[in-house]
């Protein structure tokens, strides 16, 4: 079920961009382009190796636990505030993932790798280098503005943690976890980091930079996880580290 759906939902993003290039309408040929990539992906699945077909499996379930936690939101309708509404999203998502975890996969806590980031220093500070680096870059103009930044509300922070730590679990310790076993590292963390700003457009309108941008972030999530031997708090603190900063200058 998983491979089903992790297939269509790659298939749908191949017709998107398709779509986003050639500025085509809904038409015939995206319907072709759609059930086409079904197929081609479908081959490409079949000649796989176990542990790619289990890449496919793993990825596909973990997004179908971020298509349901969308589908929930949207038909309980809670109209209290964007940033509650951002905390009930975020939550069913960790329940579901948690439920995935424990009941469906038979893991403890223990199994997500959660350590000490001491022995890790290193990656975690070429990490929050390239962040910091990245921001400079993006918000050039307000850093020679002198914008004063302003520290997020606690409702704010809630929504960033929980974020970060679904999210965190989704493409870090899931699919890149699974990816690295199938792929060589460096395609396991593109692979995890593309799927990874994917995910944030099943609630935001597409934006080819912000694709590119959250696809970076991945790629720095990825090589410090990987880096620091699959330790989940490194990649965990520079997600959230990375949403608070910039939150503040917004």
């Amino acid at each position: 079920m998983g491979s089903i759906f992790f297939i269509c939902y790659i298939s749908f993003w191949i017709t998107f961009f398709i779509f986003h290039i050639t500025g085509k309408s809904l038409d015939v040929y995206l319907l072709y382009a759609f059930f086409g990539s079904i197929l081609i992906l479908s081959i490409i699945f079949y000649k796989f190796s176990s542990d790619q077909k289990l890449f496919f499996m793993i990825s596909g379930e973990t997004h179908m636990c971020f298509a349901l936690s969308y589908i929930l939101s949207e038909i309980i309708p809670l109209n209290v505030s964007p940033y509650f509404d951002n905390i009930f999203f975020f939550s069913s998502l960790l329940l579901l993932v948690l439920g995935y975890h424990f009941i469906i996969n038979r893991k403890d806590v223990n199994d997500f790798n959660i350590q000490d980031i001491m022995p890790d220093a290193v990656p975690l500070a070429i990490g929050t280098l390239c962040i910091c680096g990245i921001f400079a870059f993006r918000n050039r103009n307000i850093l020679f503005s002198l914008v004063q930044p302003h520290l997020p509300s606690f409702e704010q922070l809630v929504v960033l943690g929980l974020a970060a730590f679904t999210e965190e679990i989704i493409s870090r310790y899931y699919i890149q976890g699974v990816s690295l076993k199938a792929f060589h590292p460096a395609y396991a963390i593109l692979f995890s980091s593309i799927l990874f700003s994917l995910l944030h457009f099943f609630t935001n309108v597409f934006e080819l930079q912000i694709f590119f941008f959250h696809t970076v972030h991945g790629i720095i999530y990825g090589y410090t996880y990987y880096k620091s031997e699959n330790n989940l708090s490194v990649p965990l603190i520079l997600h959230f580290f990375n949403n608070v900063f910039i939150l503040s200058f917004q």
